[in-house]
């Protein structure tokens, strides 16, 4: 899911019209027509009923259209405080982060970080754990969140390396499943079940999670998967179950997901030089480290997540 995606999915419902959407945005219809249906297809679900000769929201589009305009509003007010920042090239500080746009968790803690520090540019950066090792080993990055399980990209005696929070798996499965009624799952219920999970890269140790099933294979039924959300879209279509680290922020409405209760936690690093870092950027990693270890950690024990 891409902010292009959420862009064209609001301007669609605003108008309630392709055509319309595309010349207030300056692009193609068919441009908009390919996004909205790959969001669709990524989603498992209709978000415009196109029948009768009228467009208009599904209930599956009601639902989304909320969620979108939240984290629209949330990112757009946080691009615009960085880019209200000074621009000089001593005071731009670059953040990789390998979690998507949407993990409004780290939103919300770049957010209270633009408020408390205003001396300082912050330019984000996200990608994949090689890419992001990659960047910050060639100067391009100045820190980088990683998860744990990818500490070997980033094994170096001039990085600063400690953990940041830690976060849990969550099963997703559809919403009309036996286990639909728990409170949390375990992988003791889930053998016999089709788990769809994603390969990782051979230079690079499996995610717990992973490691644990792998050791056990011959109990579940493992399909494997190229992307993320390719497994979330199979279990949409074959009700399969499949796996995130931390809530993930925009389901199907005919999907749900519970926390894996006998899961190892998934543990994230923040990373950064140990020389030739700007003392200026030293009060940046103090702040996240400080906000990810006091909020973050307490909103990680909220309503939706009651068991770090």
């Amino acid at each position: 899911m891409t902010q292009n995606q959420l862009q064209y999915f609001a301007a669609v419902r605003r108008y309630m019209n392709f055509s319309r959407a595309a010349e207030k945005l300056y692009v193609t219809q068919p441009a908009i027509s390919r996004q909205i249906a790959a969001l669709e297809e990524e989603l498992g679900t209709r978000l415009f009923d196109r029948s009768g000769g009228k467009l208009s929201l599904t209930p599956a589009g009601k639902i989304f259209s909320d969620g979108a305009d939240g984290i629209l509003s949330l990112m757009e007010a946080t691009v615009q405080k960085i880019r209200d920042l000074p621009r000089n090239k001593d005071s731009i500080f670059v953040l990789g982060h390998h979690r998507p746009a949407s993990d409004l968790l780290f939103f919300k803690a770049l957010s209270a970080l633009q408020e408390k520090i205003t001396d300082v540019s912050i330019q984000l950066r996200f990608a994949n754990s090689e890419i992001l090792a990659s960047e910050m080993s060639s100067g391009k990055l100045d820190a980088l969140i990683i998860p744990a399980f990818s500490r070997k990209l980033i094994q170096r005696r001039d990085y600063h390396v400690t953990e940041l929070y830690q976060d849990q798996y969550y099963c997703i499965l559809p919403s009309a499943s036996p286990f639909a009624s728990k409170s949390s799952i375990s992988l003791q219920d889930l053998r016999g079940t089709t788990l769809y999970i994603w390969d990782y890269n051979d230079d690079i140790p499996d995610p717990p999670l992973i490691s644990t099933i792998r050791a056990d294979a011959s109990a579940y039924h493992i399909q494997y998967i190229e992307k993320p959300e390719e497994a979330i879209a199979m279990v949409s279509i074959d009700h399969g179950v499949t796996f995130t680290f931390g809530w993930h922020y925009n389901l199907p409405n005919d999907l749900l997901q519970l926390p894996i209760c006998d899961a190892p936690p998934i543990v994230f690093l923040l990373v950064w030089r140990k020389t030739g870092f700007p003392e200026n950027f030293d009060s940046i990693i103090r702040f996240l480290l400080n906000y990810y270890h006091t909020e973050i950690r307490a909103e990680l024990k909220g309503p939706h997540d009651p068991q770090m």
